[in-house]
């Protein structure tokens, strides 16, 4: 029993410190729930949500979780992992909703080239850039004779 109000004792203590902005504090805090969050973000992602990497909701949750620390209330040992669970449902829905708005497309199958690259038309840019800086340096005799040269023959 006892090791058990020490155990909730430090959570309390780590919660403390990371409200008053001890990112050590926090991140142990992390390490001491990241197994319990692992098999939170599983089972969330075991109710029929395909192509979201756990380790994607895992590292999104621990980011807003730090981003709102400050916001947590203790409410006992398991409150943490509690509003860390939230936080992961919050995160799994939101890519949910993505991924029913920019459905994936196979990257596997070959899909039809609809016309020239987009390395060729920056490397086309940037040739036509080059070459439009060294006309402008050139005096206007020698723009005019390349003109004649090239485009009148």
């Amino acid at each position: 029993m006892e090791a058990v109000m020490n155990r909730e004792q430090e959570m309390r203590d780590l919660v403390e410190r990371a409200h008053e902005g001890d990112r050590a504090a926090f991140d142990d805090l992390l390490a001491r729930s990241r197994e319990r969050l692992c098999a939170v973000t599983l089972h969330l992602l075991g109710r029929g949500t395909r192509g979201i990497d756990p380790e994607d909701v895992i590292q999104e949750t621990c980011l807003r979780a730090f981003q709102r620390i400050g916001a947590f209330a203790w409410q006992g040992e398991g409150s943490f992992l509690r509003w860390l669970g939230g936080i992961a449902g919050n995160v799994v829905r939101e890519l949910e909703k993505e991924g029913r708005r920019s459905p994936l497309i196979a990257l596997d199958r070959d899909l039809a080239s609809s016309g020239v690259s987009p390395s060729v038309v920056l490397r086309r840019e940037e040739r036509f850039s080059r070459l439009q800086e060294a006309l402008e340096a050139l005096s206007p005799d020698h723009r005019e004779v390349i003109r004649l040269a090239r485009f009148e023959g």
